[in-house]
This record gives C-alpha cells, sequence and structure tokens, in this order.
C-alpha cells in the first residue's frame, strides 16, 4: 500500500468515526483498531483540517462609507540617529543610495 493510498485509508476511517457518534474506545473496539494508532491518525487529520478550516474563514467588516480615501501614509526609517520619512512616488535609486551612505555612517 502506498502511503497516499494509507492516508486515504485512515481519511475514511476518522470520517467514519466522526459521523458514528460513538467514543473514540468504543468505535474502535468495533472495527478492531488500536486506540493508539486510531488517535495519531486522528490527531494528523484534526490538526491539518483545523489549520485549512482558520486559513479558509472568512470574517465580516463593516467600513465607514463617510470616510474619504486618504493620501497614503508617509513611511519613517530609522537608521541609527537618521530619520528619513518617505512619501508615496519616492524615487527608489535614490532612497537607496541614501539609505547606503546613512547605514555606513552609523
Amino acid at each position: 500500500m502506498t502511503k497516499e493510498e494509507l492516508r486515504k485509508q485512515w481519511c475514511d476511517r476518522v470520517e467514519e468515526f466522526k459521523a458514528s457518534g460513538k467514543t473514540q474506545a468504543e468505535w474502535c473496539k468495533e472495527n478492531n483498531i488500536n486506540k493508539r494508532t486510531f488517535n495519531y491518525w486522528y490527531r494528523k487529520f484534526y490538526n491539518s483540517d483545523s489549520i485549512k478550516n482558520r486559513s479558509n474563514s472568512w470574517i465580516s467588516m463593516k467600513f465607514d462609507k463617510s470616510l474619504k480615501e486618504r493620501e497614503p501614509s508617509v513611511i519613517s526609517v530609522k537608521i541609527g540617529n537618521a530619520i528619513i520619512q518617505i512619501s508615496p512616488g519616492v524615487d527608489v535609486d535614490h532612497l537607496s543610495k541614501v539609505l547606503k551612505v546613512i547605514n555606513s555612517l552609523c
């Protein structure tokens, strides 16, 4: 049996258990499955399912329609004692040169 087939088999077993409404001990005894082995696979699928559910869940957000679009904020970068304020639309090449000089001085 390949790893993928084994994983599929245990995934099916875990789903059967969930649908049964029985305790793990009861279900394992009825299906002649070692409780520790079942618990290992159950935790493996439970953990992966909970991660998937968290990453795919949606949340509600409300926005105040009365707020007008704001100008993008200025970003402040502190290097040593120097503070550089970067506005939207800055020349990236020029900024890079300035940062290199300041970094070499600090």
